[in-house]
């Protein structure tokens, strides 16, 4: 299964990186990253592996950790990564 990182989840990444630097160190960003490649992984081979939004059918809702999640969809032979949040907000899908 092919993974494509849309512009958003680029962008979204990247500053959920920069507030854990911000806030945290560099062993919780590499932790993170690792917890993102693991679950890569796991989509490419299961592309459900993670339940749909409750509000958009068409999205699935990964929690990595604690604090971030993903969301992503599939369409047909590809999984679109749409973008990672923080779950102590309010996310308009969930």
């Amino acid at each position: 299964m092919n993974i494509v990182w849309t512009d958003e989840a680029k962008n979204s990444y990247k500053i959920t990186i920069a507030n854990i630097l911000e806030n945290w160190n560099i062993e919780i960003v590499l932790k993170l990253e690792g917890e993102v490649d693991s679950l890569l992984n796991n989509l490419s081979n299961n592309k459900h592996l993670c339940p749909k939004s409750s509000q958009d059918k068409k999205l699935r809702r990964c929690v990595i950790s604690k604090q971030t999640s993903l969301l992503y969809e599939i369409q047909k032979n590809s999984i679109y990564l749409i973008s990672f949040f923080d779950n102590r907000t309010n996310h308009k899908h969930f």
